[in-house]
Order: structure tokens, then sequence, then C-alpha cells
């Protein structure tokens, strides 16, 4: 078969037989070459193009995250301020002050920060592979390959391979034992755009059980993602009675029975906006500048996909850092995602608050409402005077899709990106 032919075989069945690792994972992005990758690889994407960035970023993001992980569905994932961690049942993500459990659907590897490491097969027909060479990562014996993403692939969202990754070229270190990668380096015209490289690498070696459950504090709030979609369920008018609340598979059949009812058309059309509106009190003053404020909710909204400079991001989304892969899981789950077209349309906003509004959308596909999600009810927030979609609205769309969400980044300065 050859070298180059043997390499491809351990990509495609990596990990292989690995059945633990512990280390350090050290990412480096140059945000604004990472942005200009992912440009160039999907040009027409349809939530990469709602307009140019709407707020400045750093010049470069690096982070160091502590990794434990034994196969296939027990990890840990740490920062200094975030945790992604899973005991092979639940899995939970977040921060000291916000903790969410993932309890919709069971613990799964590819959907982590990890996972594109430990598993990338994924690679195989996205990327086309040079010849590779014999090196040394992390005191570990690897093969060194130059790649570069397949000039004809046609991409009509933005890869996996850019939003994973990042660069347009590449240079993969595969460990020769179990075909993880050990080291990336992405870059485009030449220029570095990120680098990844696994420090201090144990591999096989026993790993403390005690690590694969969350450690809450007093001050931690904890919440499930079964919340969210009951609360999704309530918001669209499901009749819930009968239904156990408790039990997220009840309340999810009872979701999936009322779409397959051709009389479940959403509060658009179930309620008036009179009707709507009086389901909701405000409980303060409207903005000063009503029309101006009521055109920036809607601008949030419409460009809820739009992506951040550092590629990974949605700035008009309240701690919006990291969302750009769900949000492209998410479209993924829509009818002929390789040809649609997708788009947000604001039906009505009613203000609460001067710095919180209600907000009734509907996703459309290729210009049409998306007849699962029209007249659905968000919110809107305001933060250090820019409106955005509340994060919580934007995890309730990603619990409608089954799409699990990223920790949030506290470290955002309560931005979007």
């Amino acid at each position: 078969m050859g070298v180059r032919g043997d390499l491809l075989e351990l990509i495609d069945d990596a990990p292989g037989s690995l059945r633990t690792l512990e280390g350090r994972l050290w990412e480096w992005r140059h945000l604004e070459r990472s942005r200009a990758a992912l440009q160039r690889l999907a040009p027409r994407a349809a939530f990469a193009s709602f307009g140019a960035p709407g707020t400045e970023a750093a010049e470069t993001l690096e982070t160091i995250s502590r990794v434990s992980l034994v196969m296939p569905d027990r990890w840990r994932i740490e920062t200094d301020g975030r945790v992604d961690v899973s005991d092979g049942i639940r899995r939970w993500s977040g921060t000291k002050e916000l903790l969410t459990e993932h309890d919709l659907e069971a613990p799964d590897l590819d959907n982590t920060q990890l996972g594109r490491f430990v598993a990338p097969g994924f690679l195989l027909g996205i990327v086309r592979f040079g010849e590779p060479t014999e090196d040394v990562v992390a005191g570990r014996r690897c093969w060194r390959t130059e790649a570069t993403v397949d000039a004809d692939r046609r991409f009509p969202g933005p890869p996996v391979m850019a939003l994973q990754f990042g660069g347009v070229d590449h240079t993969f270190w595969f460990d020769a034992g179990t075909g993880i990668v050990l080291r990336h380096a992405g870059t485009i015209d030449g220029r570095p755009c990120v680098t990844s490289e696994f420090w201090e690498v144990e591999l096989d070696g026993e790993v403390p059980t005690g690590r694969f459950r969350p450690e809450p504090g007093p001050e931690t709030t904890l919440r499930r993602t079964s919340d969210l979609q009951l609360r999704m369920a309530e918001a669209r008018g499901v009749d819930l009675s009968g239904v156990d609340r408790s039990d997220p598979s009840a309340v999810r059949a009872a979701i999936g029975a009322a779409i397959g009812s051709p009389g479940l058309q959403g509060p658009r059309s179930m309620a008036g906006p009179t009707s709507r509106r009086a389901a909701h009190r405000p409980t303060g003053p409207t903005p000063t500048d009503e029309p101006a404020a009521r055109a920036a909710v809607v601008e949030a909204f419409t460009r809820l996909g739009q992506i951040g400079d550092d590629g990974t991001s949605l700035p008009h989304v309240h701690h919006g850092a990291g969302l750009a892969a769900p949000m492209d899981q998410a479209r993924q789950r829509l009818p002929n995602p390789d040809r649609a077209a997708f788009g947000v349309i604001v039906d009505d906003v009613l203000f609460l608050r001067p710095d919180e509004a209600v907000v009734w959308f509907t996703i459309t596909v290729d210009g049409n409402r998306f007849a699962m999600v029209d007249g659905r009810e968000g919110r809107a927030v305001l933060v250090d005077g820019t409106w955005l979609v509340e994060h919580a609205t934007f995890a309730g769309l990603m619990a409608f899709a089954m799409v699990p969400m990223p920790p949030v980044d506290d470290s955002d300065a309560d931005r979007g990106s």
C-alpha cells in the first residue's frame, strides 16, 4: 500500500486501541487570518454572508486546556475559567457560575474540543495529504504530512475543516501508534493561522475516575438542556397535558407529535399579535429611542448567524464565543442543507424594559418560512449599549435541533465574541 496509504488507513482507524489520554492542549489562533480562511473555503456560505462583522476582536487568541480522557465517552477538558466533563452517561459544561447539564443526548466525544484530535477520520475526503515523514512530538513517534483542502470540493456552508482546525493549507503530526493528531498548523497564503499541540501527553496510563464528574460550588447555577426544551415546547404551544415534564424523552415525543400535526403552526397563526403581546407585562419604560432600538433588535436577529473575526463566534449573540460550530451543526439538520439558504425574519418586538425585549421570529429556508420555527418567541438583551440575541434564546434553538452547546466563555466582556 505504501507509507502514504498506511497513514490514511491509520487516520481512518484513529484512535485505534487508545484507552486513555492525559496532558495539556495548547491552541493559538490568529483571528483575522482564521476568518479569511473561513471565507475563502466557503465564500457563499449562507450564515457567513450576513454582512461585515460588528465587533472588534483581539489579534490573537491563546488557550491551554488540561485534558483527561477514558475512551470512548469519559472526559474532562478544563481551562482556568471553563470546564467540559462527561462521566459516560451525562455531560456538563460551563463555568463556576453557570453549569449546563446536557441531558437530552448521550455524551459524544466528536462534539468536543478534544474530539477532532482524537478522531481525525473526518479529514479523509476533505483534504489531500502529501507524503509523510517521520518526526517526534511530545516524546512520541509520529508521521508529519502536509495537507490542503481539496479544491474540487464545494462547501455550501463553512466546512467542518475550517471550523474545527482552521486554515487553508495544513501540516499534521499524527501519532504513529494511534493516529490521533499530536500537533497541527494551519496557514493561509503561507502565514500562520492556527497552531495546536499536545504537551506532556501520556497515552494509556491510569486516570482517576473522580475527574469525570462536575464540581459545582455554592455559587454555581445548574441548568439542564431539557429545561430549555421544555421552554421551547411551551413557547410553541405544544400540548403537554398528561406529559411527564421531568422526562425529556416524553417532552421530545410530544414535540415530535405536535410538529407532525398539520394543526400546529406555532404562535404566529394560533394567536394574533395582540393576544400574544398580552401574555407579557412590561416591567419598565421602553427605550428612549424606541424605533432605533427596534431596528437594532431586528438587525441582531437577522444577523444571528454572522460569524465573528475569529471564525468561531457569533457576535450578535450574547456570550457568542464558540457558537459558530453548533450553528453549523444545526444548519446541517435543515431540509436539503447542501443547497438551502438560511435566514431570519423578525415578526414582532415588544420591549419589556429599556434593556430587554420579547422577539417573535421565524427561520427561513430559501426565503420560505420554516414551519417548525415559525413565530418562535425569544429575547433580545441590551449589553454594553448593543442589542444582542439572548444566549438562552440561541441555546433553545440548538436544543430544538438537538445540538449540544459549548460552555459559556465568561472572558468575552459580555459581548458576542
